[in-house]
């Protein structure tokens, strides 16, 4: 039997290492002291009771999720609909909105007379289409999406209370890195959920109990060989072989290796990386978020009515505007009826210490263009090993994309056979 290094622990590592333990002597190398990366549920103290709360992978829907799908079915993991309503928060000008209903849309008297709401309809309705007839022409692959507004003459007003936010939310970037996202990968998205027109919103949902539920299944089966606080530090190839070093200064060599980690902690980890490797891998970068669990609700809109699952908020710091983006846990994953629980992404205010339960940092890559267009040759890296790679960033940059890598890695190693069939 062939050993076999697997290194990360997100839902692509997980995966590969849940898929091929039979197959391989492998040995998961994970440098945090908890196994999942995004999968990250905290149990917070709730008087007699343990409250869950998912911090990183939250929902999902049937539509664009279908691997994961069929993964959740294989270990009998139940799931539970949920709403995916959104909201935007300008706290310097006093502008709040929900596009959950019309109710939420004009979340009190004075808006529902407001100008500015029914124009802000009208330039929605104006980019729905123009993004529309752009996707059935697909004529310039590369054109940044501030171009498409200007081309589109799309009403600011849609782009900076609606389209900005919900993308820069969607992929925890700022929204002036937004603007430089390819149109037709970002307008692509966003029609395949259902995200791209009124009344096209899929059913979303969460699993019940967290994202935990389904760690532990896997967790059963590779605990024993699974490492955490073991992160490795380089990777070396030798004599048919890759000797893997970890920051304990231990080192063992394996036949084969699994990167699953981010693009940019993979390239780090070789220490001489081939051509391919370094010609793809160094077209990713990644946005560093620091997470807070808290039930401070000054991050929220003022009016409550225009509270929301996911609340995009925008900062006035030194004339410049600074976006978070705050989920409402209790709305999306119905976690208690007795305190408000919210994750905040990238806040740059204080929150209440007093009401902080938990605080960590997350990394998403970002999409410009030389990500996107080294993407389609990603594969090639797995083409003849030792040294294989998986991850997110194979695709946009979420839950199914890296478990899919993962699925399309371990069919290879597996003789084509599909893990799941």
């Amino acid at each position: 039997m062939r050993s076999l290094a697997i290194i990360g622990t997100g839902i692509a590592g997980m995966a590969c290492a849940y898929f091929l333990r039979n197959r391989y002597d492998i040995t998961v190398f994970e440098k945090n002291g908890y196994v999942g990366g995004h999968t990250n549920t905290v149990y917070l103290d709730e008087g007699s009771r343990k409250v869950p709360v998912d911090t990183g992978f939250m929902v999902y829907n049937d539509h664009t999720y279908p691997n994961l799908i069929r993964f959740f079915d294989h270990l009998g993991i139940k799931s539970v609909n949920t709403s995916m309503s959104f909201s935007v928060n300008d706290a310097a000008s006093g502008f709040e909105t929900s596009y959950t209903s019309l109710s939420s849309f004009f979340p009190d008297l004075a808006s529902a007379f407001s100008p500015q709401r029914y124009r802000l309809l009208l330039a929605m309705k104006r980019l729905f289409e123009a993004g529309r007839e752009f996707l059935a022409n697909e004529k310039d692959t590369e054109l940044p999406l501030t171009e498409f507004i200007a081309r589109n003459h799309i009403d600011p007003l849609a782009t900076e209370k609606f389209l900005l936010p919900m993308t820069a939310a969607i992929w925890s970037t700022p929204t002036d890195k937004m603007k430089d996202y390819p149109a037709i990968t970002l307008l692509r998205f966003l029609v395949n959920h259902g995200m791209l027109g009124f009344g096209d919103q899929f059913q979303w949902k969460t699993l019940q109990g967290g994202s935990q539920q389904y760690k532990e299944k896997i967790l059963k089966e590779i605990s024993s060989k699974t490492r955490t606080n073991a992160g490795v530090t380089q990777l070396r190839r030798q004599a048919g072989k890759v000797r893997v070093i970890n920051k304990l200064g231990e080192y063992n060599d394996f036949d084969d290796v699994i990167i699953a980690t981010h693009a940019d902690q993979a390239l780090a980890l070789l220490e001489q990386p081939n051509e391919p490797e370094q010609n793809l891998l160094s077209r990713f970068q990644y946005n560093v978020n620091p997470v807070v669990l808290h039930s401070d609700p000054k991050v929220m809109p003022r009016r409550k009515r225009a509270w929301a699952s996911w609340n995009y908020r925008y900062e006035s710091i030194d004339s410049k505007q600074v976006g978070s983006t705050h989920y409402w846990m209790n709305k999306l994953q119905n976690v208690s009826d007795r305190k408000n629980y919210f994750v905040s992404v990238d806040y740059p205010g204080e929150i209440d210490p007093q009401q902080t339960h938990w605080s960590f940092t997350y990394e998403h890559p970002r999409f410009d263009a030389a990500a996107i267009k080294a993407q389609p040759s990603l594969p090639q890296l797995n083409e003849n090993g030792p040294i294989y790679y998986c991850g997110s960033y194979f695709r946009y940059g979420f839950h199914e994309d890296a478990f899919t890598s993962a699925l399309n890695l371990c069919k290879q190693l597996n003789d084509g056979r599909d893990p799941l069939s």
